[in-house]
């Protein structure tokens, strides 16, 4: 978040893998897909700070809940569809 200037809206205590710790909170808005044509509706979401151990990314219940998320753990690849709010014209 700091290399985005991105400034915390508050600080809470969360429960990690390692214990609680107080951390900071932001408020972002993100838009997950590879189509980059017609991806699909960002929504807003509450990130906490922390640290990813062996990965570039963690993605969280809070967005898996809104789609469907598909691993192909021999290949190691995965497809994470997430829905578009239908909009007039669209049907």
């Amino acid at each position: 978040m700091q290399s985005l200037d991105i400034l915390p809206v508050r600080y809470a205590t969360v429960l990690t893998t390692l214990g609680q710790a107080r951390v900071a909170a932001y408020d972002v808005s993100i838009a997950v897909g590879p189509d980059q044509e017609n991806p699909p509706d960002p929504f807003s979401i509450r990130t906490y700070e922390g640290e990813v151990v062996a990965g570039d990314m963690l993605i969280g219940r809070d967005i898996l809940n809104r789609g469907e998320l598909i691993w192909k753990g021999q290949e190691q690849r995965f497809s994470l569809a997430l829905p578009r709010a239908l909009r007039s014209g669209d049907a």
